[in-house]
């Protein structure tokens, strides 16, 4: 049975009872289908923030070449909205100043996605980049925003090309984030390091 058939006249209880079976696997579908797209993140349709997770190993920041990238999957933010990354350079980058060698970076990025003909350009959703204190009891996790109205601006001062529709799966590593989120050496105090990872968060306001 097809879904245009489905919708026309029953005249049976047998084509009642195909008629539902057709829609419970297309239920099924998309059950799994925004399953696939949850994995890993956490929605909070309460309020409209979306929560992503990446688990970094501490080997690393340790061991990482400096100036090399090292970049999370892609993901998206919302059914049918935009696609997006984070990335980092563990060791620092080579070509900025040895003094921000001193500092962990952390950066977000728009992806290339299924949805982006649909969508508004440029991005100008706020969020926030989190390294998580891993600690139950009163946690200190250090945090930087980013609003892509007043952030990583072009010299013009309009929304910065990071924001902008890509055009390249990770839109030519364009990034907007921070350089000096915290100093290394604090990684090793509280529990910003646990089970030999680290958790960097992005929130993502929706609305």
């Amino acid at each position: 049975m097809t879904g245009s058939s489905c919708s026309a006249s029953l005249k049976s209880v047998e084509d009642l009872a195909q008629c539902l079976q057709y829609l419970s696997v297309g239920l099924q579908d998309l059950s799994s289908r925004f399953n696939q797209f949850a994995e890993g993140t956490h929605l909070h349709d309460s309020d409209r923030v979306f929560v992503h997770d990446w688990r970094v190993p501490l080997e690393t920041m340790e061991n990482y070449t400096l100036g090399d990238q090292y970049t999370s999957k892609r993901f998206y933010i919302s059914p049918g909205g935009y696609r997006m990354f984070l990335t980092m350079y563990p060791t620092g980058e080579a070509t900025e100043s040895s003094v921000l060698l001193q500092y962990v970076n952390i950066f977000a990025g728009i992806a290339r996605g299924v949805n982006d003909n649909y969508l508004s350009w440029p991005f100008v959703l706020k969020y926030q980049l989190i390294l998580l204190d891993q600690t139950e009891d009163d946690p200190v996790d250090v945090e930087y925003a980013v609003d892509p109205r007043r952030s990583c601006l072009q010299s013009g001062g309009n929304v910065g090309h990071a924001f902008t529709k890509p055009v390249t799966p990770f839109n030519g590593g364009l990034k907007c984030g921070t350089r000096i989120l915290m100093k290394r050496e604090e990684i090793f105090t509280r529990n910003y390091i646990k089970d030999n990872h680290l958790v960097f968060r992005l929130k993502v306001f929706l609305a």
